[in-house]
């Protein structure tokens, strides 16, 4: 028997998702003439260096201003040996450096959280394997970073055995907001509040309550979207037993909504992993993480890890 309180908090998920489901002409459809469909992947050139290739990707090349733009970035053992390496790519090590280049300025992105990686042990990798890591360029420790539209580029470089490799360079366009409505959105989405707790995957009441009156103002837009994931992620996380499952269909939806953009949804299927093995919705989350793995093959390296 689910409490009054599970049956509250189950009721409020439905209801988001409700707000990010789109409404007609105001939905991802009527945004197509400022954003292309997105291909599966963009990806600057593979730079190889000795055992390894290096290589920076984007899911999209074409993004809408207020979109939280993450790309990912991988080292493959391109010899023919195993080798060992310590796992140090997430930016916050401080090995690896991301270049973020707008009109005639480039500067390096500089984290919002920083670790110490001195108690990393290595890892193996065998022939053809790889590691990754996910950066969250659309955040950083000043705030939002792509507050501008415009084309931004972006270049990996990384210290691995006292060798530097640096990755190609991709290229993203950040378009405006077609219509002060979905201006609003993006305003909404790009505030410290709203930003910081996406960023963090939950956090203070301020945040939680930004996103959730962004999706409820502005249903069927890209930034709802991105709202229901980023609430999601924190559902499944602070929920109790009682209400788990709920959370954890949720998070399952709203990880549906952004697959165009499969970099954020690879976030969404590391937090799903979480859900609890005995659900009765479990092997449909494990037939679509798999499918999803399959789509992108690299995404399996950060799954698995």
């Amino acid at each position: 028997m689910i409490s009054s309180i599970a049956r509250f908090y189950a009721s409020w998920l439905l209801l988001l998702l409700v707000a990010c489901a789109p409404e007609p002409g105001d939905g991802p459809a009527s945004e197509a003439a400022e954003v292309d469909k997105a291909p599966e992947s963009v990806s600057g050139a593979v730079d190889s260096v000795g055992a390894y290739c290096f290589e920076l990707t984007s899911a999209r090349d074409r993004i809408l201003l207020g979109e939280p733009l993450a790309l990912l970035v991988s080292l493959k053992n391109c010899s023919d040996q195993s080798v060992e390496v310590r796992n140090l790519l997430a930016p916050e090590y401080g090995l690896l450096g991301i270049r973020v280049g707008y009109l005639d300025n480039e500067q390096f992105y500089d984290p919002p959280v920083r670790r110490d990686g001195r108690g990393k042990g290595y890892v193996e990798l065998a022939v053809g394997e790889a590691i990754a890591a996910t950066i969250p360029v659309y955040f950083g420790r000043d705030g939002w970073l792509l507050g501008m539209p415009g084309q931004y580029s972006f270049q990996a470089e990384y210290l691995v055995d006292d060798v530097e490799v640096t990755s190609g360079r991709v290229t993203v366009q950040v378009d405006a907001p077609s219509s002060e409505k979905h201006q609003s959105a993006a305003n909404s989405f790009m505030s410290p509040a709203a930003a910081r707790y996406y960023f963090l995957g939950g956090g203070d009441d301020r945040g939680r309550e930004a996103l959730r009156a962004l999706a409820e103002e502005h249903p069927g837009t890209p930034w709802a979207a991105y709202a229901g994931l980023g609430l999601a992620i924190d559902a499944v996380s602070s929920s109790t037993d009682e209400i788990h499952e709920v959370a954890c269909q949720s998070l399952f939806v709203s990880i549906h909504d952004v697959e165009n953009d499969w970099i954020s949804a690879l976030r969404g299927y590391e937090t799903l992993s979480d859900c609890s093995d005995d659900t009765s919705s479990d092997s449909d989350w494990d037939r679509a993480r798999d499918e999803f793995v399959h789509r992108h093959p690299i995404a399996g390296t950060i799954l698995n890890d």
